[in-house]
């Protein structure tokens, strides 16, 4: 896992190197149900200045969360909270913001719809939030069996790489795992 992601991070990093800053802007077009589209957000094309301006947040079952708000990682036990700070580097955010883009986050619907013939119990529900600039994008899977696979594969893929980034860092590897049941 950790060749891979270094693998993603290095290919990341020369793209991003390789690009010249035209100025240019992406547009994400967000749509209603009835595909109309309701807002459009621009961002720069390369990447934020020093990702000042790009925050995520990633909340797993309300056990675990991550934001680069307060650089924090907290995980829920039986007995209270630990919590670890630590922060995603340049290129981690650049990965992120990447696939975000390679996406179309914005565009993902606020929450996901189910498939209704599996259920599973307990269901385990992840949260992401993405902010670039002032407009901020939260997308919440309550089941992880997505009704639609395109979206199902895009919120996965975006969803990977978050895990993948911050269940590497040594600050989460030294933490114990959670012994919370979910009955």
């Amino acid at each position: 896992m950790k060749k891979y992601l270094l693998f993603i991070l290095v290919i990341c990093t020369c793209n991003l190197a390789g690009q010249k800053n035209t100025g240019k802007s992406n547009e994400l077009t967000k749509r209603t149900s009835s595909n109309k589209v309701s807002k459009t957000i621009s961002y720069k094309q390369n990447d934020p200045i020093n990702y000042k301006d790009f925050q995520v947040t990633f909340n797993w079952n309300n056990n675990e969360k991550y934001s680069t708000v307060d650089s924090t990682f907290r995980r829920n036990y039986s007995g209270g909270e630990r919590c670890v700070k630590f922060t995603l580097t340049k290129e981690e955010k650049a990965l992120i913001y990447k696939i975000a883009k390679e996406i179309n986050f914005f565009n993902l619907p606020k929450e996901l719809e189910m498939r209704h013939d599996i259920s599973i119990s307990p269901s385990f529900s992840t949260k992401i939030t993405i902010k670039i600039g002032k407009k901020t994008h939260s997308v919440y899977d309550m089941s992880d069996f997505i009704l639609d696979p395109t979206i199902e594969k895009r919120f996965k893929k975006i969803t990977s790489v978050i895990r993948g980034i911050i269940y590497e860092k040594k600050e989460i590897k030294k933490l114990p795992k959670s012994d919370r049941i979910y009955l």
